[in-house]
């Protein structure tokens, strides 16, 4: 196997770019056959299963599905408590990974309808 690195657009004042996200969604759409979530993982491993059983049945090849928080109040409790001006510069700060989460998430859905490509 051959291991291949793109080569990233260098980044701007020490931040990432929309060619960062651009780059990252390429990555994800050619090079990645399945894509879950650790808020979802039980899930992910059903389908797993389901899709490459000779890799996730009985071959010894595992996820751990453990210490996994289901509730969504450990999101929203935190920030809550953050200064206004903190929250906002936060979410500026993680607003290009907000939208590859968002994109992920809508490639996720894709591939478990159709199965991975």
């Amino acid at each position: 196997m051959t291991l291949t690195f793109a080569t990233s657009p260098p980044l701007v004042n020490g931040s990432a770019s929309t060619l960062h996200l651009e780059e990252a969604t390429r990555f994800l759409e050619n090079r990645v056959a399945a894509i879950g979530f650790t808020n979802a993982l039980p899930a992910l491993v059903n389908w797993l299963r389901r899709h490459w059983p000779h890799v996730f049945n009985g071959s010894g090849c595992t996820l751990p599905t453990f210490n996994i928080n289901t509730s969504p109040s450990y999101r929203t409790t935190a920030s809550s408590e953050l200064p206004a001006s903190l929250r906002e510069y936060l979410t500026k700060a993680n607003a290009l990974d907000l939208l590859l989460w968002q994109r992920a998430t809508g490639m996720s859905n894709a591939i478990k309808r159709s199965g991975p490509h």
